[in-house]
């Protein structure tokens, strides 16, 4: 708990670095680099090579926080290999199809991520490069990502149809189930192609779960491994109501507090791991739409200090407000922290908190007070004073058509991309 907001800050470098790096044009054949150390498989005759695979391993260690070394180091290179297989052939059926991705294409996408991370360039490319990681190789995971999203669309969305009595048929059962408890769901999902990868599928998803309870990030491996088309939304899906999963998933939702992931979880043809982002209870609003009256105290901490002191002083903190039970109790620490400063009462929406402060504050009760939580201005500790839940809304029949139209192509996506498999030729060295 004691650095956790550090973590989370670097977190955050991580994701502005794979979203501005993308800035840099796309030159160059998209899929390679140079074979340094052999062949690691053969796709159609399109080689992918053991620079390819190392160069990947270390983009997904650094992006995601994976921790791994000899045999887990093995299995995350196993995993990276199959994604790169399903890439190359992503990549080999736009050229099939005469589907061109520019650099325009690339710079627009990812201009607008940039706008949200304050960060250079130079600064990411520095860091990149302090990683072991060339940008080709994270040009042409997106590359393939924008190709496959323009080939699925381009080929399905003509045959997909959402009529409006389906929409009719959603929106009611919408208002008939207003007053159950809603998910906010992330998902990784590796398929099995036949019965005797069982076992390889099972291992591979009890490798992700590892690196996830070792503080690797879910977004970031959903993107890298999921075979699910909401990988490149970092494994989003959106709300969701008990009975729209399969049974197997949809018996752990009421179990799940928010921020928890699940073990993988088998399912007819594939391993899932779920992880909860938010949950509106039942007949309740979004959590995260909820306005709390929040009491702030800060202690200042020399962060230059030796890790051993800083969880001292930690220590000492939490013992001290771990007797406080009213947002009034803060004010009796001052004489106990004389450096402390205790801001006044503030009234805001649990979304428009930082990051770091989110899920402490989502944890308080009215009248709880937070552990202690290191930031660049100190130890903060936050007393919940107030909170006024939020109104629950429906959604549009807009926003119904559109999850609809996303779940049909998702799932000719997915025979296409089965199909392509079947259909390829590929010898792994």
């Amino acid at each position: 708990m004691i650095f956790r907001s550090l973590a989370m800050a670097f977190t955050n470098v991580r994701a502005a670095f794979l979203a501005i790096l993308l800035l840099a044009p796309l030159s160059g054949p998209v899929l390679g680099g140079e074979d340094v150390g052999g062949i690691a498989a053969v796709v159609n005759d399109e080689v992918i090579s053991n620079y390819d695979v190392q160069q990947r391993v270390n983009l997904v260690i650094f992006s995601s926080g994976v921790k791994a070394e000899g045999a887990d180091l093995e299995r995350i290179r196993n995993q990276v290999l199959r994604t790169l297989i399903d890439e190359t052939l992503k990549i080999q059926e736009a050229r099939e199809l005469d589907v061109e991705i520019t650099t325009q294409e690339v710079d627009d996408a990812i201009a607008s991520m940039a706008a949200d991370n304050n960060m250079t360039v130079e600064q990411i490319i520095k860091l990149l490069n302090d990683n072991n990681t060339n940008v080709t190789t994270l040009r042409r995971q997106i590359a393939a990502d924008i190709a496959w999203e323009t080939i699925v669309r381009g080929m399905f969305a003509s045959r997909v149809s959402v009529t409006d009595e389906e929409v009719d048929t959603v929106y009611q059962q919408t208002l008939e189930s207003a007053n159950e408890a809603q998910y906010m769901v992330s998902e990784i999902v590796l398929q099995i192609e036949s019965p005797d990868k069982d076992a390889q599928v099972k291992g591979a998803a009890n490798d992700l779960y590892e690196q996830l309870q070792r503080g690797a990030q879910f977004a970031n491996l959903a993107r890298q491994f999921s075979q699910s088309a909401s990988s490149s939304q970092g494994g989003d899906i959106g709300w969701i109501q008990q009975g729209q999963l399969a049974p197997e998933l949809d018996a752990v939702l009421p179990s799940l507090r928010i921020g928890e992931i699940t073990q993988p979880i088998r399912t007819v043809n594939a391993y899932y791991i779920l992880a909860l982002r938010n949950k509106k209870e039942a007949g309740a609003g979004d959590v995260m739409n909820a306005k709390v009256t929040l009491r702030r105290l800060v202690v200042p901490v020399d962060l230059e200090s030796a890790q051993e002191e800083i969880a001292a002083a930690a220590n000492y903190i939490y013992s001290l407000t771990s007797k406080v039970h009213s947002c009034n109790g803060l004010s009796a620490l001052k004489a106990e922290l004389p450096t402390a400063q205790l801001a006044d009462p503030q009234e805001i929406v649990i979304s428009q908190l930082p990051d770091t402060f989110k899920g402490a504050v989502l944890q308080l009760e009215v009248g709880q007070v937070s552990q202690p939580m290191l930031s660049q201005q100190g130890f903060q500790v936050i007393a919940l004073c107030a909170k006024e839940d939020a109104v629950a809304e429906l959604p549009s029949r807009d926003e119904i058509e559109g999850r609809l139209f996303n779940q049909q192509l998702s799932m000719l996506a997915r025979r296409h991309m089965r199909d392509l498999r079947n259909d390829a030729i590929i010898d792994n060295r």
